[in-house]
């Protein structure tokens, strides 16, 4: 892809590492409201899961396969896109967190969707239909 001349050197970047790639790692411009958006996936995951202790929450989203079950793996992945879509200050902040570059490779057409997805993958995962 030609660079794009309205876009800066970073932004430029993330566009053809997305393009390379299938998807795209860049820094988010608020911290602090992706600390919002853990915590609040945090919490909804643990309610869905029912867990009587609760873990760290950087060792859940580490390891995640050490607390979701396999066999609940895709009820419990319906179950928090379900809670992510009813929560419209959730999807705002979502949105927010990834805006300029979400913009960039799909447009804001595109980028103003009204549902939310989420996949979930474990490591040594055979079962996954993604690559």
């Amino acid at each position: 892809m030609e660079k794009n001349l309205y876009w800066s050197d970073e932004e430029n970047q993330v566009v053809q590492q997305f393009l390379q790639n299938g998807f795209a790692v860049f820094s988010v411009d608020k911290p602090s409201l992706l600390e919002e958006v853990r915590t609040t996936i945090f919490n909804w995951s643990l309610d869905i899961l029912q867990m009587e202790k609760s873990p760290n929450q950087d060792d859940f989203f580490d390891n995640a396969q050490n607390f979701i079950p396999i066999a609940k793996l895709n009820d419990f992945r319906v179950q928090l896109i379900s809670r992510m879509n009813q929560d419209d200050s959730f999807k705002i902040s979502l949105y927010q967190l990834g805006r300029t570059y979400i913009e960039q490779i799909v447009g804001n057409e595109l980028a103003i969707q009204r549902t939310c997805n989420l996949v979930i993958e474990f490591p040594e995962d055979d079962s996954s239909l993604l690559p």
